[in-house]
Parts: structure tokens; C-alpha cells; sequence
């Protein structure tokens, strides 16, 4: 049997008529070369080096039952919306589409959804906003404060309970003022947030929806009732009524998937952070405090 070795061989028979090539040149190996049986370095278009360095973990809030809470209030509420849409097809049926609103007791079942979702939904978050803006501000010196959600979340319902009891003629205007505390309130600790998960290493993409799918879908809601009443009766068929609605209820899918991921990101950014630095090792607030405090004196 021939061997194996490549054309131009001598050591392989050779016939007369075939062509044959050259032996394969080998790589000269002096005594000068440095590099002999070193590998060579692979191409990479960078190198990672991880400067991260680790360092005792400090206790943080448990989040992830919070976090579970307000995204299931928000699965509820997708829940009531679609209920709300089936209570609503005897008036899609006469073109009619109600303000896509109905009374509570008129279908117990989105009633009872609605405001159970909606609880939970509430207290989830607030759990969850109170917890993680107390770990974010022990690891990271400039994060919100907790105090920003507690006067938020906790002295708004309170207004609104105190504007049922005061007089009628100051009633509506006092739970105006308790509602609009709250909203206000709740675009700066989501905006806060997002700045501290931007502080943190988290994703603030998530937050960001949290902030305009809300806007979103009292734009969508005002755009479909105004549209309705300049369409003709003919155009009002219970499929196209009830797929405005759904497009609606879709805005409560992703204001869930928005929750969730958001918290998420931020408990695992604030872990992540706990255990090992981000390659520079953050002050404290109250380092960064005793710093202030010492160039102010040093400048009097």
C-alpha cells in the first residue's frame, strides 16, 4: 500500500507522465527565535478583563415576593379589561359602545376583579418600590430615597380618606387633590428609579415604558372615544368595537411584561452589585457627605 505522504515526495513511486510539485518547504528554526513553541495570540477584536473585585455582602430587603405581586395586579387588571369587553358585547351588538365603562354592579365578576387586581397591584408595588430604593440607596451614594415613595404612596391614599369625610362642598376637590398627589407622585419615583437603575447598572428602557405606556393608553382611550363619535353607526360593528377595546386591554399586557422586567433587572443589578463592585469601588453616602462637609470647611 503507498503511503501517505503528500506530491513530491521521494519517498512515493513517481510515474513518468504525472505531474509532480515540490516538497513542502519547512519553517526554519534558528536558536536565535524567541517565539519558537509559543502559540500564537488568537484575534479578538478586544479583550475582556473583568476589574470587578468582590467584597462582603451587606443585607438587602427580600423583593421578589413584591415584585411577583405587582405583576400579577397588573395580569388582573388584563383579566378585567377582557371581561369588561364580554359585559360590553350586548352594546356592541346596537353599535353602542358605552364609553367602554359600566357600572360595578352591573357584572360582579369584573367588579370583583378589578378592584382585587387593582389592590394588589397597588401594595406590590409600593412593597416592592419602598425595598428597592432602600437596598439601591445602601449600595449606590447618589440612588432615590425611600422616603420619596412613603410620602408618595402612603400620604396620598391618606388624603383621599380624609376627603370623605370633610364637607360636601370641599369633598371633590379634596380627593382631586389626594388623586393628582398620587399620579404626580408616581411618574417622579418611577423617573427616580430610572435613574437609579441607570446608577446601578440596570436596564432603564423598562422603566421608560412604565413612564409613557400609561400616557399611552389615556391617549389611545380619548382617540377612540373621539373617533367613535364621528363615525357613522354603519361603520360601528361589534368587531370592530370589540377590537378597540382589545387593542386597549394589550396596553395592560405591557405595562405587566414592563413591571416585571423592570423590578427584575433592578434586583438582580442591586445583587450583582453586592457581592462584587463594578471595577471602582462606590462611596457610601456618608462618605460622600463627610467629603462635602470636609472641602466646605476647608474653604472658610
Amino acid at each position: 500500500m503507498e503511503n501517505d505522504e503528500g506530491p513530491g515526495d521521494p519517498t512515493r513511486p513517481q510515474h513518468a507522465d504525472a505531474p509532480s510539485l515540490p516538497a513542502r518547504p519547512a519553517a526554519p528554526a534558528t536558536a536565535d527565535d524567541v517565539w519558537v513553541g509559543i502559540e500564537q495570540e488568537p484575534a479578538h477584536p478586544y479583550h475582556y478583563v473583568d476589574q470587578s473585585t468582590p467584597h462582603t455582602p451587606i443585607f438587602l430587603v427580600p423583593t421578589a415576593a413584591a415584585r411577583v405581586l405587582a405583576t400579577l395586579g397588573w395580569l388582573g387588571q388584563t383579566v378585567a379589561g377582557v371581561l369588561l369587553l364580554v359585559a360590553l358585547v350586548p352594546a356592541f351588538q346596537d353599535n353602542r359602545t358605552r364609553g367602554y365603562v359600566i357600572s360595578l354592579d352591573e357584572a360582579p365578576w369584573f367588579a370583583a376583579t378589578l378592584i382585587v387586581s387593582g389592590v394588589i397591584a397597588y401594595l406590590g408595588w409600593v412593597w416592592w418600590s419602598l425595598s428597592a430604593t432602600f437596598n439601591a440607596r445602601r449600595l449606590a451614594p447618589l440612588a432615590t430615597s425611600p422616603w420619596l415613595a412613603t410620602m408618595v404612596y402612603l400620604v396620598g391614599p391618606m388624603i383621599v380618606l380624609f376627603g370623605l369625610d370633610v364637607d360636601e362642598d370641599y369633598r371633590v376637590l379634596v380627593i382631586f387633590c389626594g388623586c393628582a398627589w398620587i399620579a404626580i407622585g408616581h411618574i417622579i419615583v418611577v423617573a427616580s428609579l430610572r435613574s437609579t437603575a441607570g446608577r446601578i447598572g440596570a436596564s432603564t428602557n423598562e422603566f421608560s415604558k412604565l413612564l409613557w405606556l400609561p400616557l399611552a393608553t389615556v391617549a389611545y382611550r380619548f382617540f377612540v372615544i373621539t373617533m367613535l363619535t364621528f363615525v357613522d353607526d354603519a361603520w360601528k360593528k361589534p368587531v370592530l368595537l370589540f377590537a378597540l377595546g382589545a387593542i386597549g386591554v394589550l396596553y395592560l399586557v405591557g405595562m405587566a411584561a414592563a413591571t416585571w422586567r423592570a423590578t427584575e433587572s433592578f434586583d438582580h443589578a442591586c445583587r450583582r452589585l453586592n457581592t462584587r463592585s463594578l471595577g471602582l469601588e462606590l462611596p457610601t453616602a456618608d462618605m460622600v457627605t463627610a467629603a462635602i462637609r470636609h472641602r466646605a470647611l476647608e474653604g472658610s
